[in-house]
């Protein structure tokens, strides 16, 4: 998975955002927006390609691990 970042106002940026399933990061005016995130921790760490071991995102995963 990718990740595509945009300049663009909100509607534009949604409306790509839902052409396919790319993580999206539109900078409007005001406001940064996420789009398409991963629901799942292991998913955002593989979509981003953080596979070190004791990073910020294993840290996090371990805080939510039962």
């Amino acid at each position: 998975m990718t990740i595509r970042t945009v300049n663009a106002d909100p509607a534009c940026a949604s409306t790509l955002a839902r052409l396919d399933e790319t993580i999206t990061v539109a900078r409007t005016e005001d406001n940064l927006l996420l789009l398409n995130m991963p629901r799942s921790i292991a998913e955002l760490a593989e979509a981003t390609k953080c596979h070190r071991r004791g990073g910020f995102l294993d840290s996090l995963r371990n805080l939510f691990s039962w």
